[in-house]
């Protein structure tokens, strides 16, 4: 007797079919078709769409060759005996579609978020549209940021019949063994990033009609239990043995095929009629205080001090006094914050890295929801966030809409500028470069806004912060202190900032070694520890360390590993919701990136990614955040160990420039470079680069020599300390005075003037008498200058005190 294994059953695995339904009824889901979905669809000749065996064998026929099921060799041996215009109208004959069936219409008229296909035919174009919904037509040479942003597309994985030319049969279309290995490969393409990323945000992922001849589900899909717990496969009543155990690895077979799940969806809205109904938020979600009051314990303090790890809960119940041990800060800025919303003004609050905007958000976000206000946060940038802002806009009730790092958000920002709705007010954080570089912007879109930076911790503020340390035992050798003397250490020790406080904590030999021994373990496998450094490289940046990128960025696909995921050490540092990785504080991934990667394996990753990014012709805005930040002097210096920086920063840019070849004539890029070497007083090859970029800048057209300028500047001040000759140091001086006077007033400016301080220590007494009289001249001008400026025209105020409290030391000597 023999033994048949494809009769053979795997024990099926139970579905919830009114579950499926409502999930993909939230306008979140996504659906993934393959060659059996076409099944009942009519061709211009009156036929069924060919699936990929059938088509071998049509085309097997036409060259009278013995049947053979592989479409590439068939495909590519047909290409060789016949013209490619005979292709493509067999081609065109059998995937133009004159109608779809009523399933395919059924199954289509569902609010489903994005399709993805595998079919060259546009069954799922024509049945939406006969549904009453206008679909396009969307290939992997299509660029992602036209069409990403919106959900009324179908993405062709392997070309439609829309694009199909004798060109794009060699690339593609993927049909032969040529196309299939051009680069426009579907896991090789711009479109395999944002796919990863619906993947994660989907509420349920629904294959229909997929095959073993339809591409490769291993190369889309990962062995990760969130992604399986949420994927469905609709297949026949009765798949083969192989389909089955095949797809039953990724997730649950639901055996009722096209028809069935057309039937099933029709009684569905029919037990479920659509109501006339308030708008659904897609973008934004409305925050809730929790019901729960944690009881937080001493380690968790320390957690949340180590790796920024805080739950909302326990924030909550701070804020409300429901809390008594030493947790948070109050920050002094909340009443002035909500004295600034009751005036009818939207605020940014600004600061360096790992001061507290997060925290200082959340906090507000309790206070004012407690009071009564309405508080909206981002939930999903790729909702539709111009329909829930626009719906907020037409409410009675007000709305406080929440932006944490609102350089990620600024379309959103720039649309609440556009609609000027007296009903919305906004309250956002952004770190200091990112709100300078924006600051123009916002002005220019008339978004009306106060910005108050928060890096500076009042009294008030420093004795709460030494009760959360003395509380927890971490003044380590510094134990033995006073309050006043604790008061004094965080003040002028630690420059009164919590950023600078945590980072001494972090430097102490006990905290070392704890985040030592977590790291070791992730450095037993390749992959794992550079998806480690990954994530807390997104961290540092500042951009949404979603799944999908950590991928593309370290160039495997650890971070869906579940024996990844799952280390106790990983679960330690981070938690992943929604396909984002979360937890880790930017402070805590400096310290981990610094003290625990070699300066050689940091400048090797970071090229790396440079190259990777570099090779996407359409990055979208997160994938250029950190393709600017590899090339970033400022980025690149604060991860380096403090011990190894100089030669491997000056390395680091020679290399970049082999990696990323036009970089060469990128006068940014030689800006970057003289950065690096004016930093380490090699003054006469960052001149050299200087010159270089100024050369470079003079052939772009618009291109604005202000950045150049103040290095200039700063370059001739700071060469003057070497100098002895007191008419050499003199003209010096002027030549970087003149080029600063002539700059707009901005952080930038400010920091070059406050070096006149050092100047005048280190270089006062070499000018004669007429010189020295001519440099305090120039600074009263200055101080004048900048004395007058209004509050209103958006300066860094905290720089700004500073420089105008350096003139007037420097005049009343």
């Amino acid at each position: 007797m023999n033994f048949d294994a494809m009769s053979v059953k795997t024990v099926q695995q139970k579905y919830d079919i009114e579950k499926i339904l409502t999930s993909i009824n939230n306008g979140k889901a996504i659906m993934f078709t393959g060659a059996g979905f076409s099944f009942g669809s009519e061709t211009v000749l009156g036929t069924e769409p060919l699936g990929a065996k059938l088509l071998s064998h049509a085309l097997c026929d036409s060259v009278s060759i013995r049947h053979s099921d592989n479409l590439m060799f068939t495909s590519d041996y047909f290409m060789s005996k016949k013209p490619k215009s005979d292709l493509i109208t067999l081609l065109k004959e059998n995937y133009t579609l004159r109608s779809t069936s009523k399933s395919h219409q059924t199954i289509c008229s569902l609010p489903w978020r994005r399709f993805y296909t595998t079919n060259y035919d546009l069954s799922i174009e024509l049945a939406s549209q006969e549904s009453g919904k206008i679909i396009e037509t969307v290939d992997l040479l299509h660029p992602v940021r036209e069409y990403y942003q919106r959900s009324n597309f179908c993405v062709h994985l392997n070309g439609s019949i829309n694009s199909l030319t004798e060109d794009s049969l060699e690339n593609s279309f993927k049909l032969s063994s040529s196309s299939y290995i051009s680069p426009e490969s579907f896991v090789t393409s711009d479109w395999f990033y944002p796919f990863k990323r619906d993947l994660d945000r989907a509420s349920v992922i629904v294959f229909i009609g997929y095959s073993m001849y339809d591409i490769d589900i291993q190369k889309i899909m990962f062995n990760d239990e969130h992604l399986i717990a949420k994927t469905y496969f609709i297949t026949l009543p009765e798949p083969d043995m192989e389909l089955e155990f095949t797809l039953s690895k990724f997730g649950t077979i639901v055996p009722i095929g096209t028809d069935g799940f057309a039937s099933e969806i029709t009684k569905f809205i029919e037990n479920n009629p659509t109501e006339e109904e308030e708008h659904s938020l897609e973008s934004l979600k409305l925050y809730e205080l929790g019901n729960s009051e944690p009881n937080v314990k001493d380690y968790q303090i320390e957690t949340m001090l180590m790796y920024g790890d805080v739950k909302d809960d326990a924030i909550d119940s701070c804020v409300l006094g429901h809390i008594d041990i030493p947790f948070l800060i109050p920050r002094y800025q909340i009443d002035e914050i909500c004295t600034n919303l009751y005036k009818k003004k939207n605020v940014i609050l600004y600061g360096a890295l790992g001061n507290g905007k997060s925290i200082l958000l959340k906090e507000l976000r309790c206070q004012l929801t407690s009071s009564g206000h309405n508080v909206y946060e981002v939930d999903d940038l790729d909702g539709d966030y111009i329909g829930d802002l626009d719906y907020l806009a037409k409410q009675a009730s007000k709305s406080i809409v929440l932006i944490d790092d609102y350089e990620q958000y600024v379309d959103i920002v720039r649309h609440l500028a556009t609609i000027d709705s007296e009903q919305i007010q906004v309250i956002a954080t952004a770190r200091i470069a990112d709100h300078e570089f924006h600051r123009n912007r916002l002005l220019e879109w008339k978004f009306k806004f106060i910005e108050i930076n928060i890096d500076l911790l009042y009294e008030e503020e420093r004795n709460q912060f030494i009760e959360i340390i003395d509380n927890l035992g971490l003044w380590g050798e510094n134990a033995g202190f006073t309050h006043t003397q604790k008061l004094r250490y965080l003040e002028f020790n630690n420059d009164n900032q919590i950023s600078t406080a945590l980072l001494s904590l972090l430097d102490s030999p006990n905290i070392k070694g704890k985040i030592s021994a977590l790291v070791s373990k992730f450095k037993t496998n390749k992959n794992f520890e550079s998806t480690l450094f990954t994530i807390c490289l997104c961290k540092i940046i500042g951009v949404s360390a979603n799944r999908a990128l950590i991928s593309e960025l370290a160039g495997n696909d650890a971070i869906y590993d579940p024996s990844f995921t799952s280390m106790k050490e990983f679960r330690q540092i981070f938690t992943i919701v929604n396909g984002e990785v979360q937890s880790a504080s930017s402070l805590f991934c400096i310290c981990l990136v610094k003290e625990h990667f070699s300066a050689s394996y940091i400048t090797a990753n970071l090229l790396s990614i440079a190259g990777r990014l570099d090779k996407i012709s359409d990055r979208d805005a997160t994938q250029t955040r950190v393709f600017k930040s590899m090339l970033k002097f400022s980025f690149v210096e604060r991860i380096l160990p403090k011990t190894t920086k100089v030669g491997n920063l000056i390395r680091y840019y020679s290399d970049l420039k082999l990696e990323v070849k036009w970089l060469n004539k990128d006068p940014h890029f030689w800006l970057q470079y003289s950065m690096s070497l004016i930093a380490y007083k090699n003054f006469s090859k960052a001149q050299q680069f200087l010159d270089q970029a100024y050369a470079l800048a003079k052939n772009k057209r618009d291109y604005y020599t202000d950045n150049i300028d103040t290095q200039q500047a700063r370059l001739w001040l700071m060469e003057c300390n070497d100098i002895s000759d007191g008419n050499i140091v003199n003209a010096k001086f002027i030549q970087a005075h003149k080029l600063l006077s002539y700059l707009k007033n901005d952080i930038f400016k400010f920091r070059q003037l406050a070096r006149y301080r050092e100047f005048y220590e280190n270089n006062f007494l070499k000018l004669s008498k007429k010189n020295k009289e001519n440099f305090l001249e120039q600074c009263r001008q200055v101080l004048a200058s900048i004395q007058d400026i209004d509050d209103d025209q958006h300066y860094n105020v905290q720089q700004l005190e500073r420089t105008q409290s350096i003139f007037r030391s420097i005049l009343e000597h």
